[in-house]
């Protein structure tokens, strides 16, 4: 009887008659029960594919390889099918061959990719750090939700809705002048549409001057300068600054007060491990690392520690012409994570002042400098002044929490570049504004004591009374009184952090180690351009294309893409010892950019800075150097230090506040008169921004349901009045659990418990290094990975786990060197192959403000469920195999994909039937341009996701006018080598001892689809393939590079 063959408007399942074949495809989507029935089908299909007998395939020496089971098979493995070997076709050869599977190391499931460990165990400060006082106090939002109920205001007061609220944030922060706005509120569609409640710039601005501030409100105070100069009328010229400033006591009250911060702060020290014999420490925000734990101590019991962090940089804010600057100093907490002191949108760094900028012409040439240092330490001391008390006596806050502390505000840290930091520190710049190594010493590999503050403060005070101490010519200090001796528990020359921007990107290597090496490389600048153009391109990297010596500006992004691809250009290029050099100094640059350590992460950073030293001496047997006294090349020795200290570097980067310039110099001096009381106006036009970003957190905070679109998402702020949670957030603290010995893993629990014979203590915690991930290779019972077989065939690979990802273009010989060409099936498909975290998994117990709320987690797994992204059509939908082979320089393409069919027939005739007709010239294929990869996650690379391209799309021809032709894009990936078995194994662990061992490179030169000609259901293969050329393989690791 012939089977029934519907048309391909119907719905096999329940008959329903639709426009088009599309329309089928929607409905099975949409309704539950024809989706199972597909499902149904799809697996019967599955079934009777296996059921036409196992695949042999040719193995290395002749043999038959056992049956291929890929990710197809899952399906049927639990159902009760018997199979007859009589009735296979292939039982005449005999019983087949076991199943070989490779052996891989275990995983260990507590660690990360990166080493780290998934759940950090703590050991909380002993004594009582952060208590909290005995009244329950009321944040800001509560108080101010409070008056307005009692005035009986609308939530949305003084602007009438919230329609009329998001106008006016967007004129506000839109950047519109205020003659701007008065001609948008004097339309006539704005007045007969939207009629706000405001009809000019000046009833507008009364209104935002309505919404409520801060407690830090700014002040000015005038000092007078009396110079040497004599002026016209026989006096001594003076000149009048102004300081324009806002109380540094009420700017960490702000920001302890926040309820936004409620998630992403903490009140106490604590210190991290990886191992619960607290023998491997982890550093990562201030609270992980040493300086708070001691300063703990020399408080009082109970006390709060709010470390100050401080940051200034003079910034020009004329445009093409002009002499007008500002020079912020600006403040934040080192209790709020760094991932969120980091972000601009975030508002965790204040603006805390201006200090003056003025030539200071009323002294001569020879002492204006030296006032110049003064005026600025006097300037910080008065603008530091109500630090004093509140860092001896303490201050009661109100907490995010809704609890009140007596917290202690303590400098901690300074960020600036190398010229501040000499200036904050009181010394000559060719001296290290650290330790008192003398100028002359400073290229020596040794470590050398930071500065004592007493006596340094007390060598300056005996220079200022006309004594000449040794210390004062020694150290290379300046004659000034400097703003930090009366700060309480405070250590300037602890407190000056490593800058990456400044020190090591723009510093070390593009100042001097790029110069140098390309000295020392024959034909110098032309072979360097030569090598950056001949790089092989990839999603992230950039491509010189007309190399580095003709870049006029830099910019730190510039620095860094030139980092990523340097060592490649210098390798072979010059003596080893360069090479090694550049290694060395790319090494420390890495490590030290890490945004999580580890004392061997930290050992590691030292072995590098070691290995620089131990390597530069070729420079000066080349003549390129004489000596390496030079004040950048001497910081690295601090990093180390500072980042047991005060936590990794990348929370100090000068790169934030240089960032923090755009909105509080350049927008807010775009915004003035720019005429002389241009400070006194972005002063005012600061305080109208911050209003508006308050109320926005306050709407956020006060109806997070009700508001829908606000600069701050309201899933960042805890909950309001009108908001109750049902759950309980992952960032919360765990219940308390009982005491273990510290030798043994302590579960989770609220507080450190009391005293065990002096050893840590320690509590498994995921607070603050993230939950644990569940990675794409899949571990539950319910779901195993099954075994897949694999096999080599001469000229052709076929490899069903190979997983193409990007990386670096590695050298693995020479460009073009391609040895085979391979068809990969299953690594688009096949579930457990990528390694690496599962999108769907949660990447940290703390959402940071300001961050998104995710979607949610089933639809991130169903875009992400085969480890890749794919478009949903073909961008080449019908391509014949003659444009493939020309088109995409795929020119072993039909060989490939045939000896991939018969691989995948082997004997079997019924299987040998499907893939019977012959691939013709001008078979209709379909391709892609690209796919994504989402990377394993490294927290101490970063902690956010990344995603990397494969590309493969020919040359083309440009846009119109020019019509210029665009070159191919074909990805260089890593790729996983089949084995001389070629199983099917899961994701490897990384092996630092063999970083390349059982992976290959290649290019991708095509990924698509099957031929609808051949049955791919009935084939097993379940998604798209990808054509490969293979590089030359891996032999010999080069130890220089």
């Amino acid at each position: 009887m012939d089977a029934l063959v519907l048309p391909l408007n119907i719905c096999p399942h329940c008959h329903k008659l639709l426009k088009n074949a599309h329309g089928v495809a929607k409905h099975i989507t949409n309704q539950p029960d024809c989706q199972r029935a597909a499902a149904a089908a799809k697996a019967l299909q599955r079934v009777a594919a296996v059921s036409l007998g196992p695949i042999l395939m040719a193995g290395p020496g002749g043999q038959r390889a056992a049956q291929a089971q890929g990710p197809h098979n899952a399906a049927w493995e639990d159902q009760d099918i018997e199979m007859s070997t009589g009735d296979a076709p292939n039982a005449a050869r005999g019983a087949r061959r076991p199943v070989t599977v490779e052996e891989v190391p275990d995983v260990d499931e507590h660690v990360e990719q990166g080493g780290l460990p998934k759940k950090a165990w703590i050991e909380d400060y002993p004594g009582n750090a952060g208590r909290a006082e005995g009244t329950v106090g009321k944040t800001s939002f509560e108080r101010q939700d409070k008056a307005r109920k009692a005035a009986g205001n609308s939530l949305w007061a003084p602007f009438q809705d919230e329609q009329e609220w998001q106008l006016a944030h967007w004129l506000v922060m839109s950047g519109l002048t205020q003659k701007d706005i008065e001609t948008f509120l004097k339309l006539d569609i704005t007045r007969a549409r939207t009629k706000p409640s405001f009809e000019s710039n000046y009833m507008f601005y009364k209104k935002i001057d309505a919404l409520p501030t801060g407690e830090a409100s700014w002040k000015v105070e005038l000092l007078e300068a009396v110079g040497d100069v004599v002026g016209e009328d026989g006096r001594a010229k003076k000149e009048t600054v102004e300081v324009w400033s806002r109380d540094p006591v009420d700017c960490v009250r702000e920001l302890m007060d926040n309820p936004g911060f409620r998630d992403s702060i903490r009140y106490a020290p604590e210190r991290q491990y990886a191992d619960a014999d607290g023998k491997q420490r982890i550093y990562g925000n201030m609270g992980t690392a040493n300086w708070w734990w001691d300063v703990q101590a020399r408080m009082p019991e109970g006390a709060t520690v709010a470390p100050i962090i401080l940051a200034s940089d003079k910034t020009t804010l004329s445009r093409m012409s002009g002499d007008k600057s500002a020079w912020p100093v600006y403040l934040t907490i080192g209790n709020i994570d760094k991932d969120v002191r980091r972000k601009p949108s975030a508002h965790a760094t204040v603006l805390l002042g201006y200090l003056p900028v003025t030539k200071l012409e009323c002294y001569s040439e020879k002492r204006r400098a030296l006032e110049g240092y003064r005026l600025f330490h006097l300037c910080m001391a008065k603008m530091l002044e109500p630090l004093v008390a509140a860092g001896r006596d303490g201050v009661l806050m109100t907490c995010p929490d809704g609890r009140v502390r007596r917290v202690f505000p303590i400098l901690a840290a300074y960020i600036a570049d190398h010229p501040e930091q000499c200036l904050v520190s009181g010394c000559q710049e060719n001296y290290c504004p650290k330790c008192p190594i003398g100028p002359n010493e400073r290229g020596e590999p040794a470590f050398s004591a930071l500065k004592d503050p007493a006596r340094v403060t007390a060598t300056l005070k005996r220079a200022t009374e006309g004594q000449k101490p040794p210390e004062f010519a020694e150290w290379g200090l300046r004659a000034v009184v400097p703003f930090w001796t009366e700060l309480p528990h405070a250590d300037i020359f602890s407190a000056l952090t490593p800058d990456i921007l400044h020190q090591l990107h723009k510093g070390i290597f593009k100042d001097h180690l790029v110069s140098w090496a390309t000295q020392a490389i024959e034909d110098g600048s032309d072979e360097v351009d030569r090598r950056f153009k001949a790089m092989l391109k990839h999603s992230d990297l950039r491509h010189f294309n007309k190399g580095i010596s003709l870049v006029s500006q830099w910019t730190g992004t510039e620095y860094k893409n030139m980092e990523k691809v340097f060592l490649g250009v210098v390798a072979g290029a010059g003596d080893e010892r360069v090479t090694r050099t550049v290694r060395a100094v790319l090494d420390f640059i890495y490590y030290a950019h890490f945004e999580t350590h580890t004392d061997a992460s930290l050992d590691a950073l030292h072995a590098a800075w070691k290995d620089y030293h131990k390597y530069k001496t070729v420079f000066i047997e080349l003549e390129i150097r004489q000596h390496f006294n030079f004040p950048k090349g001497h910081s690295t020795e601090h990093y180390e230090p500072s980042i047991r200290s005060l936590g990794t570097a990348d929370g100090y980067s000068t790169e934030h506040p240089e960032r923090l310039h755009i909105d509080f110099a350049k927008l807010a001096y775009g915004a003035s008169n720019k005429q002389s009381t241009y400070i006194q106006q972005m002063t005012h036009w600061l305080q109208r921004q911050e209003a508006v970003h308050r109320f926005a957190r306050y709407l956020a905070w006060a109806a997070p349901s009700d508001v829908s679109s606000e600069a701050e998402p309201a899933s960042t702020a805890p909950p309001g009045p009108s908001h109750t949670p049902s759950t309980t957030t992952l960032s919360e603290t765990p219940a308390p659990a009982p005491v273990l010995p510290a030798s043994a893993p302590r579960p989770p629990s609220d507080s450190a418990p009391s005293g065990t014979s002096g050893l840590p203590l320690l509590r498994l915690t995921t607070s603050s290094t993230g939950v644990p991930h569940s990675t794409s290779r899949a571990t539950s019972q319910d779901h195993p990975v099954p075994p897949t077989l694999s096999s080599t065939l001469p000229n052709s690979r076929l490899d069903n786990t190979a997983t193409p990802r990007g990386s670096d273009t590695p050298q693995a010989g020479p460009a073009g060197a391609h040895q085979q060409n391979t068809i990969f099936s299953g690594c688009l498909d096949a579930p457990g192959e990528l390694e690496g975290p599962s999108p769907g998994a949660s990447r940290s117990s703390r959402k940071p403000p300001g961050s998104q709320t995710p979607a949610p987690a089933e639809d991130v797994e169903d875009v992400w469920r085969h480890g890749y992204r794919l478009a949903k059509e073909p961008a080449y939908p019908s391509l014949t195999v003659t444009q493939i082979v020309h088109d995409f320089g795929a020119t072993a393409f039909k060989d490939a994909l045939a000896d991939y069919l018969r691989r995948l027939t082997g004997t079997n005739s019924r299987r040998a039937a499907l893939v019977a007709t012959p691939l013709h010239d001008l078979t209709r294929i379909a391709a892609y341009k690209q796919f994504k990869v989402q990377l394993p996650l490294v927290r101490q690379v970063t902690k956010n996701t990344l995603v990397d391209i494969v590309h493969a799309s020919p040359s083309r021809v440009g846009p119109r006018p020019l019509r210029l032709p665009v070159p191919a894009n074909m990805s260089t990936v890593f790729a996983r080598e089949p084995s001389s078995t070629l199983v099917v194994e899961p994701a490897r662990p990384f092996n630092v001892a063999r970083p390349l061992a059982g992976l290959r490179v290649a290019r991708v030169r095509v990924i698509f689809n099957l031929p609808p000609m051949y049955d791919a259901g009935a084939l097993g293969v379940t998604g798209p393939l990808a054509f490969v050329e293979w590089f030359t393989p891996f032999h010999v690791i080069d130890d220089a590079t």
